[in-house]
């Protein structure tokens, strides 16, 4: 996912620490890839591709009965993945700006309680 300018991928304490160093201690890349998994069931991505994206193992039974990579629709899913993000950053929503740059913390509406997981990246559009 990240790679140093050498082009070798950088290890997974240095992928933690950057994200950590980036969201100021907000997120950890655990959190990034629950984010993801979320987001890719709401937008109809097919389980077993979500799965082979977070390089989850499948069972056992789907290893004897499904042989693929399924690379054409990883990278469809990919794609609108990124169309998604590319919508949600263009957004106007008060949460999504604090979520995606960190400053300006929306106020909560009285009674309301944020989420344990994190702040709600629902625009104005429902996205």
């Amino acid at each position: 996912m990240f790679a140093t300018q050498s082009g070798e991928p950088i290890s997974r304490q240095q992928a933690s620490q950057l994200i950590r160093t980036v969201s100021h201690g907000n997120w950890s890349a655990h959190d990034l890839r629950k984010l993801a998994r979320t987001i890719w069931a709401d937008i109809g991505i097919d389980y077993m591709i979500s799965e082979l994206l977070l390089n989850h193992t499948p069972s056992k039974l789907d290893r004897v009965y499904i042989h693929t990579y399924a690379e054409k629709k990883t990278r469809q899913a990919l794609q609108e993945y990124h169309q998604w993000l590319a919508d949600v950053s263009k957004s106007s929503s008060p949460t999504v700006r604090y979520a995606l740059d960190g400053k300006n913390k929306p106020k909560a509406e009285s009674g309301a309680v944020e989420p344990a997981h994190g702040p709600d990246f629902t625009d104005d559009r429902g996205l």
